[in-house]
């Protein structure tokens, strides 16, 4: 009994083989796709920590302003 083609080891493997890499290949397309995407969350969290740092050193050198302004009252006030 001679072994078709079909039925030989090699084909078999060579099948299981491409099976892998198309799993693989999908994987790497979704990871791709959830990088992009948490790039883009990375992105805007940078974004928004910018905008919150400017507005806590705004705030900082207000408060200051209103500091001074309170030590001038209380010096006139004495």
């Amino acid at each position: 009994m001679t072994l078709t083609s079909v039925e030989s080891p090699d084909w078999q493997y060579q099948q299981r083989d491409c099976m892998l890499l198309d799993a693989m290949e999908q994987r790497i397309v979704r990871l791709t796709q959830k990088n992009t995407t948490l790039l883009g969350v990375v992105t805007q969290n940078t974004e928004a920590l910018e905008l919150t740092k400017e507005a806590v050193t705004s705030n900082k050198n207000r408060m200051r302003q209103l500091w001074r302004q309170l030590s001038e009252l209380r010096i006139h006030n004495h």
